[in-house]
């Protein structure tokens, strides 16, 4: 990596990733509506990051800088709104600190991503021996593919292959971050499609390119893509806190940042001390797993809001206004403990007819987001299952899974009853 030549497009592009960001101004946005566009770009946001830097993508970085312009732009709107809807006065003002600590906490998701951005603009590569490693090792995959041979609406491409499009650069060279169904897509196009592993290569082999191979084994890099797929967890868990305040979820979710803290240690030593691994491949990887961490940590402080310096007797108010602003979805997480063997193949079938789904599980200390690859796995006594469903049919759901062997943490079903 030393006296590496960085090009004046390289250079640019640095500067633009820690440019100042502009002023910004009023429009028009509820804070629902702010909240669904910044839950949604983060996660983006996160895949094309972490991926494009595993893959050497210089577009990947371009994306970053305008996907953290759009980010920097909603951000501001749902404070602002959130603001002045709490009112004037300094009690009012004091209860809307935990949304300044959303704003500040998706801020540094977005200056971790801008490191990942920056040493690939400066001209660091992992090698392609470990870039292949990591991606085959990826229950996920993400594809970049040109217009054409692939070709369609976006709709019609996440209908027909079951994979999401989460970015488009344009023939003009300008980006569309979460693209209209009925947008179709033009000579010159590139999109960037995300899915499970083998619903991507399935797109893949329409459209005439190799499959991404399956690396089987638990070492180094699964651990590595494994810890990405924690962050798009958590980054769902945490909007969803926004909302829900659940203290008890949010305690319980912390072993879940800590077991990844103890992810970036387990991984860093591992790094330093391979003899397999060059010493180029070993600067790249800590960098990534340490800001894995740091994209963890922010998340982190979203899911911990309910804790946030507050006083013990102003909670409920906060509570509330939260509740009141953010719009209350029927959306449910809970977590939930196996009282005996659970296959996950049948317990994913049966919350799927329910119309739910399983976020990640915990097995023997290890957590992991859960993929159909997974199916073959089984919960035995103790190890827990992180659950995202419908409030409509919290009793069914409840009632399902205790058939199959998983007990709730805590009743909510019959506690509101």
């Amino acid at each position: 990596m030393s006296g590496v030549m960085v090009s004046e497009e390289a250079q640019r592009l640095h500067r633009r990733l820690h440019r100042k960001p502009r002023p910004l101004r009023y429009e028009p946005l509820t804070v629902a509506e702010a909240l669904r566009k910044l839950r949604r770009s983060l996660e983006s946001s996160i895949i094309i990051g972490t991926y494009g830097f595993i893959t050497g993508d210089l577009d990947a970085a371009s994306a970053i800088i305008e996907m953290e312009r759009i980010i920097d732009e909603v951000a501001f709107q749902f404070f602002l709104h959130a603001s002045v809807a709490v009112g004037r006065s300094i009690d009012d003002a004091l209860k809307v600190a935990p949304l300044y600590t959303y704003v500040f906490a998706v801020d540094k998701v977005m200056d971790a991503l801008k490191d990942l951005a920056s040493a690939i603009v400066m001209g660091s590569r992992l090698s392609q021996e470990m870039s292949r490693r990591l991606l085959e090792s990826s229950s996920h995959a993400l594809a970049k593919l040109e217009t054409p041979p692939l070709q369609g609406t976006v709709g019609e491409i996440m209908e027909n292959y079951g994979v999401d499009i989460v970015a488009l650069r344009r023939s003009d060279g300008s980006w569309l971050l979460e693209p209209d169904p009925a947008y179709r897509l033009a000579p010159g196009d590139v999109s960037y499609l995300w899915g499970d592993k083998d619903q991507v290569n399935k797109l893949l082999a329409a459209v005439g390119k190799e499959p991404i191979p399956e690396r089987s084994g638990e070492g180094l890099e699964k651990r590595i893509t494994s810890s990405i797929d924690i962050l798009l967890v958590l980054n769902g868990l945490a909007h969803y806190q926004l909302v829900a305040q659940d203290q008890q979820l949010a305690e319980e979710i912390l072993e879940l940042e800590l077991y990844l803290d103890n992810f970036r240690e387990k991984n860093t030593k591992e790094i330093i001390s391979a003899n397999n691994i060059s010493l180029d491949d070993k600067y790249m990887l800590t960098v990534l797993v340490t800001r894995i961490e740091d994209i963890s940590d922010a998340l982190t402080y979203i899911i911990l809001l309910p804790q946030a310096s507050v006083e013990e007797e102003e909670e409920e108010t906060i509570h509330e206004l939260l509740r009141d602003l953010l719009e209350e979805s029927d959306e449910r997480i809970t977590l939930l403990r196996a009282v005996r063997s659970v296959n996950l193949g049948i317990l994913a079938e049966a919350l799927d007819q329910l119309g739910a789904r399983i976020l990640a599980v915990r097995i023997r200390g290890e957590w992991i987001a859960y993929t159909p690859m997974l199916a073959d796995r089984t919960l035995s006594p103790g190890d827990t299952a992180l659950i995202q469903y419908e409030k409509l049919i919290e009793k069914q759901l409840v009632k399902t899974l205790r058939q199959l062997g998983l007990q709730p943490l805590r009743d909510s079903a019959s506690e509101e009853s």
